[in-house]
């Protein structure tokens, strides 16, 4: 399996990256140069020059690529949720078919080996936490999703990242979920709901081209739930121990509320190994 997070030019998403890949590093050895491609967005506004080379000291395997101000139909659009979709639709091209991807946010990392997923054909696998939590796409928020399907379309469970299923069926949706994601970015007023934009239009993708979405409890949420053995990854977005929107250097980090446990005594490790080189 191979992960692919999203990173743009920003001094904080230069903090994810170099943590992700640390504990790539770490669990998997040798082997994590063949488990993770970054998508590295060329640049955050329209009119900007775009980058050519990753512009940290971060040895991680990665690919420079357009953001989505350069699509076809999105030239009024301002959402850089987008840049996930847009980078992953662009480096599908580098592997096969049946390779198996796994679709994260760059503020994710791995705690745990992932364990063995087996995905058929037209599956994904996700965990549905977020759905519980705030996105409401099959309960008080569906509108955002029903005026979109189309006569036979199939189920969703409102499942996030990581997103984890064949290089073909992220091929077989990638359009619809670009498309939808405008949908409801274009339609959706509520200012936080609008920003889950990318998440109600994955939903409709999967659910007008018939994808099973299979829900798996998969992500530690720290301040939401408790770590488990089978949450390999967590997702530390809006966590208010580590403060992501906070750091700029390695240094920005405080430490003085961190927990006893393996999400915050991995980060702790990363801080002691890499301060001074990010």
């Amino acid at each position: 399996m191979i992960s692919i997070p999203t990173v743009v030019n920003k001094p904080t998403f230069s903090l994810q990256l170099d943590l992700l890949w640390y504990q790539h590093q770490k669990i998997y050895g040798p082997q994590a140069w063949r488990k993770v491609l970054a998508t590295v967005i060329n640049k955050n506004e329209k009119d900007e020059e775009p980058i050519k080379t990753l512009p940290w000291d971060i040895d991680v395997p990665h690919a420079i690529v357009d953001s989505f101000h350069d699509f076809i139909n999105l030239e009024n659009i301002n959402y850089t949720p987008l840049n996930t979709v847009v980078g992953l639709y662009q480096v599908l091209k580098y592997f096969e078919d049946e390779e198996i991807l796994e679709v994260i946010d760059c503020d994710q990392f791995h705690m745990y080996r992932h364990p063995k997923f087996v995905v058929s054909d037209n599956e994904l696998i996700v965990d549905a936490v977020s759905e519980e939590w705030f996105l409401k796409s099959t309960s008080q928020l569906s509108f955002h999703i029903t005026p979109w399907l189309i006569p036979q379309h199939g189920q969703w469970n409102g499942g996030w990242m990581p997103i984890i299923g064949k290089v073909k069926t992220f091929k077989a949706i990638m359009v619809d979920w670009i498309q939808s994601t405008k949908k409801c970015f274009m339609t959706i007023s509520d200012q936080k709901q609008n920003w889950w934009a990318s998440m109600y239009g994955f939903q409709i993708a999967c659910a007008n081209n018939n994808i099973k979405m299979t829900h798996k409890e998969m992500v530690y949420l720290p301040g939401f739930n408790s770590i488990k053995p089978e949450h390999y990854i967590c997702h530390y977005s809006v966590d208010s121990k580590y403060k992501k929107w906070e750091m700029n250097t390695i240094d920005d980090i405080k430490q003085d509320q961190f927990e006893d446990n393996l999400f915050y005594n991995s980060i702790k490790n990363w801080i002691k190994t890499r301060r001074g080189h990010i």
